[in-house]
Formats: structure tokens, sequence, C-alpha cells
């Protein structure tokens, strides 16, 4: 979780600041800060994500934009695929999400947007 997006945020951004401009999207998760029982290496990773992303948004403006997306639950197979029981009802489509991220994108280099994401429970 923290690994690869930091070598790509590294590698992506590097290049981005090079050519004078860009835009990087780190998916996070709302686990960065909010703790979640038996699922500790998960949320201190997301944290450590969160934390990196908002450092080199510092290192890497004005030239390169990373926009830091934060969806709560999703409705995957992640958590069937690691063995872990679903308890939460308000899962998000990943399709909602990836509309958001678009707008996101498009919106002028001058605002850059960080976006937590939950859906209503009773939804």
């Amino acid at each position: 979780n923290y690994l690869g997006l930091a070598f790509g945020t590294i590698l992506a951004g590097k290049q981005m600041k090079l050519q004078g401009h860009g835009d990087v999207v780190n998916i996070l998760s709302t686990s960065s800060f909010t703790p979640h029982t038996d699922e500790a290496a998960y949320c201190a990773a997301k944290a450590a994500s969160a934390m990196f992303t908002q450092i080199a948004m510092k290192e890497l403006s004005p030239e390169v934009r990373i926009i830091p997306i934060y969806p709560g639950g999703m409705k995957t197979s992640f958590c069937s695929n690691a063995g872990i029981k679903k308890t939460r009802q308000s899962e998000m489509n990943p399709a909602d999400v990836a509309r958001i991220i678009l707008s996101a994108v498009s919106l002028p280099r001058n605002i850059t947007p960080e976006i937590r994401l939950y859906r209503n429970a009773k939804d």
C-alpha cells in the first residue's frame, strides 16, 4: 500500500516537474485517519501514505498538483479475497468514485482539492 504509492508518486512527480506540469491522484482511504480493529497494518500503511502525499504536495508544487482522494468502503472483492468479513453497509460504487476523480482533475490548476468520500448509510 505505501511503497507502491510512494515510488509511483516520486517517479511520476520527477518527470512531471521536469516537463513543468502534471497531476498525480493518490487514492488513499478514510482508514488513514479512522482506526479499525483487526486492520492495524492496513490503517498504518494508509496513514503513512497520507502523510507522504501531504509532503509530496509541498515538495512538487507548483508544477505538480497532487490530489489526495480518501474513499471509504468500496464495493469490490478486496475484503472477501483477504478473508475480511464486511460489517459496513455503506459501500461506494467504484464508478461513482471514478467520476469524482475525473471532476477533480478537471478543476483549474490553481485549485488542489483534497476529497474525503463517505456514503450515506441509508442508501
